[in-house]
């Protein structure tokens, strides 16, 4: 995984906890999970049982920055933010709304 991704997932991630984060530990755990893609799925279907619509919503933008974060947009990773969208129970207009609002947010 990119520098510009592990350090767009630590970020991430420290939002939501609200400390600051080794991104050595980020880098060893996500390089674990690489290699099982249902797994990390799984993790974040199953989160995403516990959260309101903002927290879902909250969720994917953050997922969806980290597989941009270094400026490109893989097959897998779109894949995986379609698979992550649909699983949150995400109609395509709300996915709509969402990236018309990432896009905004990237351009000041």
């Amino acid at each position: 995984m990119s520098e510009s991704k592990v350090l767009a997932f630590t970020e991430q991630l420290e939002q939501f906890v609200g400390a600051k984060i080794d991104t050595t530990e980020i880098q060893t755990l996500l390089s674990e999970g690489a290699r099982d893609r249902s797994s990390a799925f799984e993790f974040f279907k199953n989160a995403a049982d516990h959260l309101t619509d903002d927290g879902k919503e909250r969720l994917f933008t953050s997922i969806y920055s980290i597989i941009v974060a270094d400026g490109l947009m893989s097959q897998p990773g779109r894949q995986f933010a379609d698979d992550l969208a649909r699983a949150l129970g995400f109609t395509a207009a709300h996915i709509g709304g969402l990236m018309a609002k990432l896009i905004d947010s990237s351009h000041p």
